[in-house]
């Protein structure tokens, strides 16, 4: 939190502003030549601040994310590892913000845009089939959330994909993208946080039924129900008391 403070404090002041230089797309055919040979477009200051303000907006879905991730028990989680993957996707896309990282260009970021969307589409599988596991009131819960992931997902997915020319378009896109990845995030954060509630449900659920305590009180339930299916066949347990008590005075007034 202290460096992401700081980061903010760097943009508010303009420390970093002179050093954010955004290249433009690879021209056409030029796509395999060297990056030096790619001509840089210097954003202009109301420029600058708008994709900082973004970024900055980025990197705090991100942290978000990082943190709900570290409440996790199981590191192995598929979900968790897909959640992982895309904030680290979501952080590159930021660093792009800042002039930083390995995406060096806006193809790069919106390459890296696009492989995002599809790890979106990859976790919304990983917890739709996670739901089917789950009762329907729960299912439904989930379900209620994660089905907004494909859309935001697909969208990003044609914006990448959308060929542009010129600063002021190539500049939108950039804008566009970033503001499609936190939209994702935002609902990426939200899923997470209920299938940890739920896996941490069902993992108690587990552990209190394996215990001594939660054996007999699933004894108990058993008993309970086989007294209610005894009731509705007319044998309550008042009616088969009485009806042994008067048998045993039948039989020793028969003596």
């Amino acid at each position: 939190m202290s460096i992401l403070l700081k980061e903010i404090n760097d943009v508010f002041e303009g420390r970093r502003g002179e050093k954010r230089v955004y290249l433009s797309l690879p021209r056409p055919g030029k796509h395999n030549s060297n990056l030096k040979m790619v001509k840089a477009v210097k954003l202009d200051a109301e420029e600058q601040a708008k994709m900082a303000k973004l970024g900055l907006e980025l990197r705090l879905h991100t942290s978000d994310v990082d943190a709900e991730t570290e409440r996790w028990e199981d590191q192995d989680s598929e979900i968790l590892r897909q959640a992982q993957s895309m904030s680290s996707m979501a952080y590159s896309m930021y660093l792009f913000t800042r002039g930083e990282g390995l995406l060096k260009t806006t193809q790069d970021l919106f390459h890296q845009a696009e492989i995002f969307a599809e790890e979106g589409l990859r976790f919304f599988s990983t917890v739709h089939a996670f739901s089917n596991q789950l009762q329907e009131e729960e299912k439904t819960n989930l379900l209620l959330e994660a089905d907004k992931l494909p859309a935001l997902c697909h969208q990003q997915q044609m914006t990448s994909r959308t060929p542009v020319h010129g600063k002021a378009a190539i500049f939108t896109k950039v804008d566009t993208s970033i503001q499609e990845t936190k939209n994702v995030m935002t609902v990426l954060m939200k899923m997470l946080s209920l299938c940890y509630n739920l896996l941490k449900k069902y993992k108690m659920d587990r552990t209190f039924m394996s215990s001594p305590h939660g054996w007999r009180r699933n004894q108990l339930q058993t008993v309970t129900n086989g007294e209610s299916s005894e009731g509705k066949n007319g044998d309550t347990f008042g009616v088969k008391s009485l009806e042994r008590h008067m048998a045993n005075l039948t039989f020793l007034e028969s003596k």
